[in-house]
């Protein structure tokens, strides 16, 4: 989002367009991401707590959650559902896995 910002201030003082369109590309790419992201959040809650576990919250953590580095919490469980289809709630600490579900 602010690298997408920073192309279109950078195009904005040198006067070029396409520079621009990169970054208004880029932020709009970014905004749809993240709306994907509070939808799949709302859509895959914890089935022991019901908390939203994908969403960075000032709650107390598990003992057993964990995070990546250079990540949060939310952001580390976005990277292992990702990756591993499974993920531990960090409210909590039951890993589960994420299922896809049949539409008819």
């Amino acid at each position: 989002m602010f690298g997408g910002l920073g192309a279109v201030a950078y195009g904005l003082f040198k006067d070029e367009k396409e520079w621009m369109a990169y970054g208004v590309a880029a932020a709009a790419a970014c905004l749809v991401v993240k709306l994907c992201f509070i939808l799949a959040s709302k859509a895959t809650p914890c089935p022991l707590c019901r908390s939203n576990h994908l969403a960075n919250s000032h709650s107390s953590k598990h003992k057993n959650a964990y995070k990546v580095f250079l990540f949060s919490y939310g952001g580390s469980a976005v990277m292992t559902t990702f990756f591993r289809r499974c993920v531990r709630c960090m409210h909590c600490g039951v890993t589960f896995k994420i299922k896809m579900r049949k539409r008819n």
